[in-house]
Formats: structure tokens, C-alpha cells, sequence
């Protein structure tokens, strides 16, 4: 699917029933987009989605339920992109990634793209605002995330330091978490019910964990220590 110099389109009103293409997506030249309004059926994209050269772009809202890209995402030269939210939810992105000369980009920590750098997927970040100008200055904001929109309730975590499990009040439906350690590697990941124990894995070392709870767009990051009994 090609769009390509639609100088007046504003949404993509009409393909509302889409859920899925074969190929590719490509997205260019399309001045009074703000978002992607429209495809909020969209799921699945067979090869690469690529956003180039769209003036008036803010935000990807509106791709919140596309879950895989077969191929690259390519996103570059959007001046009035602020931010990635709306991909946060793709557990797949075949990659590679780019991120490239979109001078506004300051929120590049959604939980897709710091899962895919985590798991060392080639990528190209430069000529972004500064806190997407290179992939370590993702990385950091994905181990220290600061929400965008909201902050979470204060939450409670214990035992903290925890041997085997932790409980974690003032969650809400819908929360997803992951723990890495120290290093930035995922070590766990899951969903959230309040109050509820998650068992941790037995094999984790004694050390210190990021455990970065996600909800409704927003996040909060907090620290663990494991600690082992001999």
C-alpha cells in the first residue's frame, strides 16, 4: 500500500476494516497527516512500513493494535514527529530500524523499540532531537523511562529485597511489566494483576533488576534486589 503526495489528506478515514497487508506500507509526502487515525484495525504488515517526509506528523496514534512488520521500519525526515507512541504494542519488527533526521523525535522508549534493542536488532538512530539521537540514548530511556502523557499511581513493590517473588499494589487492568538486569537484558516479562505475587525466575543472581511497568501509555521504572540466602 502506497500513499504517497496527498498534499489534503488528513486521516485514513475509510480503511477502518483493514487488518492486515501482504506487503508493504509506505507513507510519504503527505503534509496534513497528524497521525494515523483510521487504521486502528491494522495488525499485521507482511514487509516494511515506512514513514518518510510527512510535515505535519506528531505521533504514530492510531497503529496501537499493529502487532508485526515483516520486514524494516523506516521512519525518517518527519520534522514535526515528537513521538513513537502508538507502536508500542508490536511484539514483532523484523527490522532493520531507522530512525533518521526527524529533529523533533524526543520519546523513542515505547516498549516495542526498547524490547527490539534489547535484543541487539540492527538499527540506525541519528539526526533525532537528542534523546533519540543515537541508540544508547534509547537505551537509557528505556532503563530510566519517564512517562510522556501521565505518570502511573504510586505503586508498591515488597519485599524489596525480594528472594523468589514480589507483590505489586496500585496497578490497574491492562499492565504489562518487564525486569531487566543490570546489563539492559530482558530477563522476564509479563502481565500485571494488583496485589498479586510474580514469581520471579529461580535462576536469577543476587544483584540489582529494572522492573518497568507499562500502562494506558504511560510507565514507571523501579528497582529490585535480588537477594539469595546461603
Amino acid at each position: 500500500m502506497i500513499v504517497l503526495n496527498n498534499p489534503s489528506l488528513t486521516s485514513f478515514s475509510g480503511l477502518d476494516n483493514i487488518e492486515w497487508v501482504g506487503y508493504s506500507i509506505s507513507i510519504i509526502y503527505n503534509d496534513s497527516l497528524t497521525d494515523f487515525s483510521g487504521l486502528g484495525k491494522l495488525d499485521s504488515i507482511g514487509s516494511f512500513l515506512s514513514i518518510q517526509q510527512n510535515d505535519g506528523i506528531s505521533s504514530l496514534d492510531g497503529l496501537n493494535q499493529l502487532r508485526f512488520i515483516g520486514a524494516d521500519l523506516f521512519i525518517a525526515d518527519n520534522p514535526g514527529l515528537e513521538s513513537l507512541s502508538g507502536i508500542e504494542n508490536l511484539d514483532t519488527i523484523t527490522g532493520p530500524l531507522t530512525l533518521k533526521n526527524n529533529p523533533a523525535l524526543s520519546v523513542c522508549g515505547v516498549e516495542s523499540i526498547c524490547h527490539y534493542l534489547l535484543n541487539n536488532g540492527i538499527s540506525t538512530i541519528t539526526e533525532n532531537a537528542t534523546e533519540c539521537s543515537t541508540k544508547e540514548k534509547v537505551l537509557e530511556s528505556c532503563l530510566n523511562p519517564v512517562s510522556e502523557t501521565k505518570n502511573l499511581p504510586e505503586l508498591i513493590v515488597y519485599p524489596n529485597p525480594f528472594t523468589e517473588s514480589v507483590r505489586i499494589d496500585g496497578v490497574s487492568t491492562g499492565c504489562t511489566f518487564k525486569i531487566l538486569d543490570n546489563l539492559g537484558r530482558l530477563v522476564f516479562s509479563g502481565n500485571l494483576l494488583d496485589g498479586n505475587p510474580v514469581d520471579l525466575p529461580y535462576h536469577l543472581i543476587s544483584g540489582v533488576y529494572h522492573l518497568i511497568i507499562y500502562a494506558q501509555g504511560a510507565s514507571s521504572h523501579l528497582r529490585l534486589i535480588k537477594q539469595v540466602y546461603k
